[in-house]
């Protein structure tokens, strides 16, 4: 059984958070879900920072989404060697957060945290549901791609 992600790790950063609007392209489908309260000690251990751990976000485009900005916050691996990518957008009517689940070698994702702010959005995710594939042009698959090119050597 897997267990859920409630640690995050930011190095020397320090995060503002507003109000928005959800990505269109790919996270419409996590308006719906239902935040999780994990008990101490439930949850899961982040084994390696491999980026973003000095607090330098990184910009990186969204083709379907071309008039918002998008920024790499944090990229963790976790306890089962996947990558944890947590991205902020930045559109018109403010910032949201999206926390994702990666699988660099099979190129799958799950949204495992999201929100309006930084502290929903690492909230776990009640249901994160299983990995999917990735959809050209999505913001999922530019952060997926962006989060995967962090790996060391």
């Amino acid at each position: 059984m897997r267990k859920p992600l409630l640690s995050f790790v930011f190095l020397g950063t320090a995060l503002v958070a507003c109000g928005a609007e959800p990505d269109k392209v790919s996270e419409s489908a996590g308006t719906e879900r239902q935040k999780d309260n994990v008990e101490p000690g439930q949850e899961g251990e982040i084994t390696e920072t491999v980026s973003a751990a000095t607090g330098q976000e990184i910009a990186f485009d969204v083709p379907a989404d071309s008039r918002a900005e998008y920024q790499l916050l944090s990229v963790v691996k976790n306890d089962e060697g996947l990558l944890v990518a947590t991205t902020r957008r930045t559109g018109s009517s403010g910032s949201s957060y999206s926390v994702r689940e990666i699988d660099c070698a099979r190129q799958l994702f799950r949204y495992i945290g999201d929100g309006d702010t930084l502290d929903q959005a690492m909230t776990p995710l009640q249901n994160p549901g299983t990995m999917a594939t990735l959809v050209a042009g999505s913001s999922s698959h530019a952060a997926v791609q962006i989060a995967c090119s962090q790996l060391p050597g």
